[in-house]
């Protein structure tokens, strides 16, 4: 008797609990919500409950754009995508991840390697910045490159505006886009060439001119740039902040500076700078002259240093501007440090070069 009283009042606890889960399971997604999301046409409205995120009412369209990617791609075919996880399904292929704003900080699915940043999870490159994604396309001439986009591609906090200005600007290489007329497939087919001849669209006011000798009683011998003096700011066109009173920070993985040059000689470039440092991400830096790495510099604290560097003359332009390359392994913020307040992402503070011509 005992037995059945007891197995009757389990009986009850489990009926309530089964009414309990299904009226509040049926409060929060009514079986009417979820049958109607079979129905769903693209650019209905999606319920925040059955969305990716809480903050999206609609969902993009990666379908037709990547169908279209996995029906066309070769073998050694590159694919680029803004969203890593809606459109692999559908090309079966991603190589790298574009996202090039600094909120790829607040969520940090990367990890640092080989001088480069990665995505955790698929383990793929991010391509962090405009010039480095002019590179993947320069230097990846000989292959078709894909661009798959996703709604990031109207979110300036995801893809950055020149980037974002950049790909609309390539309609002749659209091939596929979906019904939302955001997701779309691009194709960058290789060429005969060693590059696409990308280049970062510069004014004469960003090149720092080296001053002429020729026909000169007293050359010049030593050209300084101060990285204080504000009339020197244009020359900071990529990858720096604003000047301070004692300098500028690099505050991009690639910073750029472009100088001509009137002699095919040696040079030398003294350089006086210091790094946002963390025993944990000992900040490192490697200096490239027109695509050659000329230079590397490790460092071991947060003070003033300075390094020399020698720029080879059989390197030098001088039918064009020269391009000067400083890329940093890490990108850090004072706040997370614990230096201070500052939040921005900040690599290597350069006070000054001066740059020696060798045969004078």
């Amino acid at each position: 008797m005992f037995s059945r009283r007891v197995t009757a009042i389990k009986t009850t606890i489990f009926l309530a609990s089964a009414v309990l889960i299904l009226v509040f399971t049926v409060n929060w997604a009514n079986p009417v919500s979820n049958f109607k999301i079979v129905f769903r046409k693209n650019g209905d409205p999606v319920d925040g409950k059955f969305s990716v995120s809480n903050t999206f009412d609609f969902h993009h369209d990666p379908k037709p754009a990547g169908q279209y990617i996995a029906e066309h791609k070769k073998e050694g075919d590159l694919v680029i995508a803004t969203d890593l996880l809606n459109p692999y399904g559908y090309t079966g292929q991603i190589d790298y991840w574009l996202w090039t704003s600094t909120t790829f900080y607040t969520w940090q699915p990367f990890i640092y390697e080989d001088w480069g940043v990665y995505e955790e999870f698929y383990n793929v490159p991010v391509i962090r910045d405009y010039y480095q994604f002019l590179e993947v396309l320069n230097d990846n001439a000989d292959k078709n490159i894909w661009l798959i986009t996703s709604n990031s591609i109207r979110v300036e906090g995801h893809i950055s505006k020149t980037v974002a200005d950049f790909i609309l600007g390539q309609e002749q290489f659209r091939k596929a886009t979906g019904q939302d007329r955001i997701c779309s497939a691009y194709l960058f087919p290789k060429m005969d060439a060693d590059t696409r001849g990308y280049e970062i669209g510069i004014e004469e006011k960003n090149i720092i001119k080296f001053p002429e000798n020729i026909g000169t009683d007293k050359p010049q011998k030593v050209f300084p740039v101060s990285f204080s003096n504000k009339k020197n700011k244009d020359y900071l066109f990529y990858g720096w902040s604003d000047m301070e009173p004692g300098g500028t920070w690099i505050n991009n993985n690639n910073a750029l500076l472009f100088i001509n040059f009137n002699e095919k000689s040696d040079y030398v470039m003294d350089m006086e700078f210091q790094a946002l440092y963390s025993p944990e991400k000992p900040q490192e830096i490697k200096i490239f002259f027109n695509n050659n790495e000329v230079g590397y510099f490790k460092f071991t604290g947060s003070d003033p240093v300075t390094c020399s560097i020698k720029i080879d003359g059989a390197l030098v332009s001088t039918d064009s501007f020269n391009i000067i390359k400083f890329r940093s392994r890490y990108l850090l913020t004072p706040k997370d440090l614990g230096v201070s307040d500052d939040a921005r992402y900040l690599t290597v503070y350069f006070k000054k070069i001066l740059f020696t011509i060798k045969n004078v």
